[in-house]
């Protein structure tokens, strides 16, 4: 059985389990790209130079979203746990314009990931996705510290305007702009 992550006609991110189907990422970008609406508007201009670094455990949903990104324009290092993330942030020095990750992770969640990186990088925006719906993870932490959040499955819609959103944001509060 393969568990692969797929992209809709509705632009959904979707997981299925389904035998011997393997969704290679070229085919995921052709079925990105030809279902995308012609009233789907995404701004570019600024995709090409802003840098995201994603982390989720599940490589299918890391590679979908992966994928995803790189098609909206972003560049994306991914990887696949808050620990190797967040070493690889300490080292890195170059702008990061926004940490993607998954709220659920073993080891280091992606709270305490966004924690971590607020200490290290202040100027760093942070999303949140998880399949657990927000409500049950402000339970969990204190809603004044939570990030921004995107519920899985994300369309490609939804992300790309989540993601535009903090984006924009994060300029207009930045002193050198």
């Amino acid at each position: 059985m393969t568990t692969s992550y797929s992209a809709s006609p509705n632009h959904k991110v979707s997981k299925s389990s389904t035998s011997g189907l393997r969704l290679s990422s070229q085919r995921l970008r052709r079925s990105v790209s030809d279902n995308i609406r012609d009233d789907f508007v995404f701004d570019e201009s600024h995709a090409r130079t802003e840098r995201v670094i994603l982390v989720d455990d599940d490589s299918s949903v890391r590679t979908a979203t992966q994928h995803i990104l790189e098609y909206l324009g972003f560049e994306v290092q991914a990887y696949p746990d808050g620990q190797t993330a967040i070493q690889a942030i300490a080292r890195d020095r170059q702008p990061i314009s926004l940490l993607v990750t998954d709220y659920n992770m073993p080891g280091l969640s992606g709270y305490e990931l966004a924690q971590l990186v607020r200490t290290q990088r202040p100027e760093v925006p942070i999303l949140i996705t998880s399949g657990a719906a927000e409500d049950s993870i402000l339970a969990e932490v204190d809603p004044s510290e939570m990030p921004p959040f995107i519920q899985k499955p994300y369309g490609l819609k939804s992300l790309a305007h989540k993601v535009r959103e903090i984006l924009d944001l994060a300029t207009t509060k930045s002193p050198s702009q």
